[in-house]
């Protein structure tokens, strides 16, 4: 129910898809990826993936669904737009 304000000040939802023996759970995700934003507020495509607590973080090359991805090698996560009212 919580989100993060991401690209262009909007509210992101935090996704974690994968994590090995539970390395990331859902806030340790949010704050990289409010780390993330924080850096580079505004959607920047193609752009070299900035390093955030360990983990390479990039815009996708066209805003969508998600919006940024985050690895480690390990885990995965990613932000997307809220979806609905």
């Amino acid at each position: 129910d919580r989100g993060i304000t991401g690209a262009l000040g909007k509210p992101m939802e935090v996704v974690v898809v994968e994590t090995p023996s539970g390395r990331v759970n859902c806030d340790q995700a949010g704050a990289v990826l409010v780390d993330y934003y924080a850096q580079r507020p505004d959607p920047q495509p193609g752009s070299a993936p900035l390093d955030v607590a360990g983990f390479a973080c990039n815009q996708v090359p066209e805003p969508d669904i998600p919006q940024v991805i985050c690895t480690d090698g390990a885990s995965l996560l990613y932000s997307m737009w809220r979806q609905g009212g």
